[in-house]
């Protein structure tokens, strides 16, 4: 079998190159059928490693262009987070400004402790943006999109302060006693006066306002009623709940329009003037407490609908407290 194969081998194979033209003589060369198989073992290595490197030298074509493509969309990723930043800070800005205007104290990154873009962080930011796109640190956009995460928590905790404030203001507003409850004349002020009935010098813990028996009695505020019934000494009364601390009364009245449990808001038709009670004539007894404690109504009551408020004034600095 070796001797069959190196026989084959050894056995010469003739190439003769011949030409029309008669400048070119014409020759015959002979080669080893083994020559022309190494000839053709190395053709074939050649064309393979050019096809491969090739093949190498297009990926490395492709992977270039999608850095190049990569290394683009960084550039937009960087960009817009760089624009998220501004808008945050622009954020944070408006909610201070909303916060001077309302009264609130303003907001303060080091107090809550969320974090946020400090200005050299962003001023290190847009200097990087002026780079080329493969100058760009992934660190830095990491660290911006987790401020903005950050920042935007506490943008949406700032806004529900604020929120929360002006909602709660809004009710401290509706809550607090305004305007008179019935118009008339003040006949008796808050504080020590001498007792109409029983003539002792006693302490009067609101102020007494006349009018025609049937004269319409609104709520000061809104406000829950507490109590709508008749009271010892003020007969038929009403007692109104309106929170923050606040609360009115209204009596000697002559008919009651609510019941106890009932929402009311400010301006709701209560009752009507009359002269139950511990009385001498037909007006209302009008208290406004404070914290459980009685207060001054004519503090919460726009003196200029009433002109008799000027002499209540008078009676107040020589009697009240």
């Amino acid at each position: 079998m070796k001797n069959a194969v190196k026989k084959i081998l050894t056995e010469k194979v003739s190439l003769s190159f011949s030409s029309q033209c008669s400048h070119f003589p014409c020759f015959r060369m002979n080669f080893p059928l083994w020559f022309l198989f190494f000839v053709f073992l190395g053709i074939s290595a050649f064309i393979f490693s050019f096809l491969k490197l090739s093949s190498f030298y297009a990926d490395y074509l492709l992977t270039k262009a999608d850095n190049q493509i990569m290394k683009g969309k960084l550039l937009y990723i960087a960009a817009r987070a760089k624009e998220g930043l501004d808008y945050l800070e622009m954020s944070r800005k408006t909610e201070n400004q909303i916060r001077k205007t309302i009264g609130m104290r303003e907001f303060d990154i080091k107090e809550t402790y969320l974090g946020g873009p400090e200005k050299e962080d962003i001023k290190t930011f847009k200097e990087m943006l002026k780079e080329k796109a493969d100058k760009i640190n992934a660190e830095y956009i990491t660290r911006a999109y987790d401020k903005i995460k950050r920042e935007s928590k506490s943008r949406l905790s700032g806004y529900s302060e604020v929120a929360w404030y002006l909602a709660n203001n809004n009710n401290l507003a509706k809550a607090m006693p305004k305007d008179w409850p019935v118009q008339g004349n003040i006949t008796s002020p808050f504080g020590y006066r001498i007792h109409p009935i029983t003539m002792d010098y006693e302490y009067h813990s609101g102020i007494d306002i006349s009018n025609e028996p049937g004269s319409p009695i609104t709520a000061a505020a809104d406000g829950l009623v507490r109590h709508a019934g008749w009271q010892q000494g003020y007969g038929l009364s009403v007692l109104i709940d309106h929170g923050f601390g606040f609360s009115t009364l209204y009596g000697h009245m002559s008919e009651i329009n609510v019941k106890e449990g009932e929402s009311v808001t400010r301006g709701k038709l209560i009752g009507k003037v009359g002269s139950t009670g511990t009385s001498t004539g037909p007006h209302l007894h009008y208290e406004v407490w404070e914290y459980g404690s009685p207060v001054n109504p004519m503090k919460y009551m726009e003196h200029y609908k009433n002109a008799s408020l000027a002499k209540t004034f008078l009676f107040e600095n020589i009697f009240g407290r």
